[in-house]
């Protein structure tokens, strides 16, 4: 029963990872038929969940839990898409303040978004 037990508790991040992967990923909407693009499809799902852990581990809050436990928890997919979206745009806002043609723009773009 230990050794059940054990497994199963092996293969629940397991379970979690395809789950969050359907569930915010789009992993198993694709549309294309051809095993080769299904197999890039997965990689890009995959890669994409990366992004988002890295980006997790990179958050002050994860860097703090990490020194004083042995299990770090992150924040949820729908968190990490919304603070990567917010990190996107900080950086294309900052890109267009660098360049006087669309200073104005950036301005705007900064008031509106509230960075």
């Amino acid at each position: 029963m230990k050794t059940v037990l054990s497994h199963y508790l092996k293969r629940w991040g397991i379970e979690v990872l395809w789950k969050m992967s359907k569930q915010y990923l789009g992993l198993g909407d694709y549309q294309v038929l051809r095993y080769r693009a299904v197999e890039r499809y997965l990689h890009l799902v995959l890669i994409a969940h990366l992004l988002l852990t890295h980006l997790g581990l990179t958050m002050p809050d994860a860097q703090a839990e990490l020194k004083g436990h042995h299990e770090l928890h992150l924040p949820s997919v729908p968190q990490l898409q919304q603070e990567l979206r917010a990190r996107l745009w900080q950086d294309v806002v900052q890109t267009m303040e660098q360049g006087s043609r669309y200073r104005k723009v950036a301005k705007k773009l900064k008031d509106i978004l509230q960075f």
